[in-house]
């Protein structure tokens, strides 16, 4: 909301949270919090890492790092999709 808005509706700024840094979207889908960065960051690696295998052709060694993303995020979609390809491209 801009401070003219803010403004207009008697409103002060410190009423609105914190926005969430750009590109933070991972999410503990257990307790609606936000991953541990940390977390959030290995994911990251893990699924470049799978995207590299699969562009590559390595369709097992892709796979396997989908399943591990799978394993610390098990809603993971990005991860569910991409494994998801594999196994139709394997049949």
């Amino acid at each position: 909301m801009t401070e003219e808005a803010r403004a207009k509706q008697g409103k002060s700024a410190a009423w609105e949270p914190a926005a969430a840094p750009a590109g933070d979207t991972a999410y503990d889908e257990k307790t609606a919090a936000p991953a541990p960065a940390n977390d959030a960051r290995e994911i990251e690696k893990i699924y470049q890492s799978g995207a590299d295998f699969y562009a590559k052709g390595d369709y097992g060694k892709a796979a396997d790092a989908f399943r591990k993303i799978l394993t610390l995020d098990p809603q993971n979609s990005q991860a569910k999709k991409a494994l998801e390809r594999i196994i139709r491209l394997s049949q």
